[in-house]
């Protein structure tokens, strides 16, 4: 066994589908919501976007700034999973005037949610279509 870490794989949020269940994943995209109960966030790329699970990423005492502010841009390393039972959706706000389409039966589990303002998302979603469309 390698003692090396295992990377995360840069990946669109259009291009996630059930294969890739059990891979570690980086994704970028804005926060919509955030539900402090479940720990969960709705992250959005596009016109798409997931359930992710950020409760290992927040500190039990204080906040982090890609919470508090609005549409936050973040990068999330994690893997993908099917989840037994459908995680709760975590309640869109009023801002929001287009509903991007949920990726439903999938769900990230957040092992590192980086703040990232100042990514800029065209580029990003541009050169990992090209790293994919390379293999």
């Amino acid at each position: 066994m390698s003692g090396r870490i295992d990377s995360a794989m840069p990946t669109l949020l259009s291009s996630l589908d059930s294969s890739l269940v059990s891979r570690k994943l980086r994704l970028l995209g804005r926060i919509l919501s955030y539900d402090k109960k479940t720990g969960l966030v709705l992250l959005c790329n596009e016109d798409r976007s997931i359930v992710v699970d950020v409760s290992l990423c927040i500190p039990p005492a204080g906040t982090v700034k890609w919470l508090v502010d609005a549409w936050s841009t973040v990068t999330v390393i994690g893997y993908l999973e099917k989840p037994w039972s459908a995680p709760p959706v975590p309640g869109l706000p009023a801002y929001v005037q287009h509903e991007p389409q949920l990726l439903h039966g999938l769900l990230v589990h957040a092992i590192l949610v980086i703040d990232s303002p100042h990514v800029d998302l065209k580029a990003w979603n541009a050169t990992v279509a090209e790293m994919n469309a390379m293999g």
